[in-house]
């Protein structure tokens, strides 16, 4: 995830960045220097020094003018006013401000000027575009969102349970309750209950009591 992130943001860089603005030389603003251009499209940019790190918004663009002496034999550049964005890098910041179409290269001489009081280290940079194409930051964006998705679901999934937090109830297997049993009875309640047991046979046997009345009478003495 780290690579692919890092990849990204050096893919978005170099396409903000606009390529090498000053790779064909810088002249300072008020100025004047020799600078070697090839042939065809060159950049030309207005670049300070920034007080601080970071972006700090828009540069703004102040008036500017410069000329160009063609060595002998060379045609003079097609100059086109083309302002892009600002570009901010830590303490440096550039934008672009024409685009010189060069018909012949060769070392060209630069005499610069502009009301550029109030910034730090105004100059002109003479560079190249970017040829980096786009698709590889959206390729390294898609793959760090894919990757940062993954990353989030793995922390979660690995994360403990949080203090304090009760464990799913556990099922417990359920008892019955055996019926209780009668209380032991002493010598002289069994002796009693004895008693009545031979009184209920002697009824039953004078007949005065029915076999459905003395059975039903021997069970509720437990006989």
């Amino acid at each position: 995830m780290v690579l692919c992130v890092v990849g990204g943001i050096g893919a978005i860089v170099w396409h903000g960045l606009g390529g090498d603005y000053d790779k064909y030389g810088r002249v300072d603003v008020p100025g004047s220097a020799t600078v070697t251009l090839p042939q065809g499209q060159v950049n030309i940019c207005y670049a300070v020094r920034l007080a601080t790190n970071g972006s700090g918004g828009a540069l703004t663009v102040p008036d500017l003018s410069f000329s160009m002496d063609s060595p002998d034999g060379a045609r003079d550049p097609v100059v086109t006013e083309d302002v892009g964005g600002t570009v901010s890098v830590n303490s440096a910041a550039h934008v672009r401000v024409w685009r010189l179409q060069v018909k012949d290269p060769g070392r060209y001489h630069v005499t610069t000027d502009g009301d550029v009081g109030g910034y730090i280290a105004p100059q002109l940079t003479f560079g190249s575009g970017s040829r980096v194409p786009l698709w590889p930051v959206a390729v390294f964006g898609l793959l760090s969102v894919v990757m940062l998705g993954l990353a989030v679901v793995a922390t979660h999934a690995a994360r403990p349970n949080p203090a304090g937090a009760l464990p799913a109830p556990v099922a417990r297997p359920t008892t019955t309750t055996p019926a209780a049993l009668p209380p032991p009875t002493t010598p002289e309640q069994e002796l009693a209950r004895l008693a009545q047991l031979q009184q209920l046979t002697d009824l039953h046997t004078a007949g005065t009591l029915s076999d459905a009345e003395y059975d039903a009478a021997r069970a509720r003495l437990g006989g």
